[in-house]
C-alpha cells in the first residue's frame, strides 16, 4: 500500500480479512505532517495513534524514503526499529535519462514541480528577480508544472498571473517529457519545504547529469551529495538561493563536474533495477515472518 490514505484504509481492512503480511509505503509525509496549523496537528496525532495500532496488529514493514521520516516515527514510538526500511525513492530508468552535453547560451535554470507554495515556487521567483537585477549573465529562469487545485496550499491563479506579468521567469506549464526538459536545462532548482520523501525530479536531474540547488530539508538533502552533485540552501531564503544559483550559473567547470558526479550518483543509487531489487529483498524478508 502506497501513500498515507491507502495505508490507513488498507491497514484497517487488513485487520478484518487477516492479510498475512503488509508493506506500508509512505513516499513522504506531505502537508499534514509538515504544517503547524492546529487542524493539521490534530489530524496528524490521530493518524499516528491509528498507525501505531496498525503496525502492532499486522505482520508488516514501514517503507520510507529518507532518514528524517524514519527518525520521526521512531522518536514518536509509532513503530519498532526493526520494522522500518528505507529505500531511496521509486527509481529512474537510466536508459531514458542519458547524460547530454549542456548548451550555455543561455544558461537555463528550471523549477520543475507542482505549483504549490510548499514546493518553494515563490522563493525561486524571488531569487530570479534578485539575480536578474544584479548580473549581466545570459540566464533564463523557467517553471514547468501546473497548479494543483486539490491542494490547500495551491498557488492561486491571481499569484500566477502576477508572476507572469512581472516577467522574471518563463512559465511552460505541465510537461510529460521531463527528459527533454532536462536536456534544455543547466541547473535544476527545488527550494522545497514540503513533506518530501525523495523528490522524483531530483533523481531525474541526477540521471540526466544536471546539478541541483535545493533546500536543506528532509528528502531534498537525501537526493544529492552536498557540494558534489549540487548545493543545499536554507528553506525560505531567497538571497542564499540566489547566491548559489548565480555562482553555479557562472562557473562552467564546476557545473559540468557536478553534472557528471550526479550521473554517477544516480547510476549507483537510483536505477529502477537497483530499487526493484531492494523491494524484492524486503518482500522476501516479510514472507519469512509468515
Amino acid at each position: 500500500m502506497v501513500t498515507l490514505k491507502p495505508c490507513l484504509y488498507g491497514g484497517i481492512v487488513s485487520c478484518f480479512i487477516k492479510i498475512k503480511g503488509i508493506i506500508f509505503a509512505l513516499p513522504g509525509l506531505g502537508t499534514i505532517y509538515n504544517s503547524k496549523k492546529k487542524k493539521f496537528v490534530l489530524i496528524k496525532n490521530s493518524i499516528n495513534f491509528l498507525l501505531k495500532i496498525l503496525f502492532k496488529i499486522n505482520n508488516c514493514f514501514l517503507l520510507l524514503q529518507n532518514n528524517s521520516d524514519r527518525s520521526y516515527f521512531l522518536k514518536k514510538k509509532i513503530i519498532d526499529k526493526d520494522k522500518v526500511k528505507i529505500i531511496k525513492g521509486s527509481g529512474v530508468n537510466l536508459k531514458n535519462f542519458k547524460f547530454v552535453k549542456e548548451t550555455t547560451n543561455p544558461i537555463v535554470i528550471s523549477f520543475i514541480s507542482r505549483l504549490i507554495i510548499e514546493k518553494g515556487i515563490e522563493y525561486f521567483i524571488s531569487a530570479a528577480e534578485i539575480i536578474k537585477k544584479r548580473t549581466n549573465l545570459n540566464l533564463k529562469f523557467r517553471v514547468y508544472g501546473s497548479i494543483d487545485p486539490g491542494n490547500p496550499n495551491n498557488v492561486s491563479k491571481k499569484e500566477l498571473k502576477k508572476w507572469k506579468k512581472d516577467g522574471f521567469v518563463e512559465f511552460y506549464g505541465y510537461s510529460n517529457n521531463i527528459n527533454n526538459v532536462l536536456k534544455k536545462t543547466n541547473i535544476v532548482c527545488l527550494p522545497s519545504f514540503y513533506g518530501e520523501g525523495l523528490p522524483k525530479i531530483l533523481l531525474e536531474a541526477a540521471a540526466a547529469g544536471r546539478p541541483v540547488v535545493t533546500s536543506n530539508h528532509p528528502g531534498c538533502r537525501d537526493a544529492i551529495i552536498p557540494n558534489v552533485t549540487g548545493y543545499l540552501v536554507p528553506i525560505k531564503n531567497s538571497i542564499k538561493l540566489a547566491n548559489k544559483l548565480e555562482f553555479l550559473a557562472s562557473e562552467n567547470k564546476i557545473r559540468l563536474k557536478m553534472g557528471k558526479n550526479a550521473r554517477l550518483f544516480a547510476e549507483k543509487n537510483f536505477s529502477t533495477n537497483f530499487i526493484a531489487h531492494e523491494h524484492m529483498k524486503l518482500y522476501i524478508k516479510l514472507t519469512k515472518n509468515l
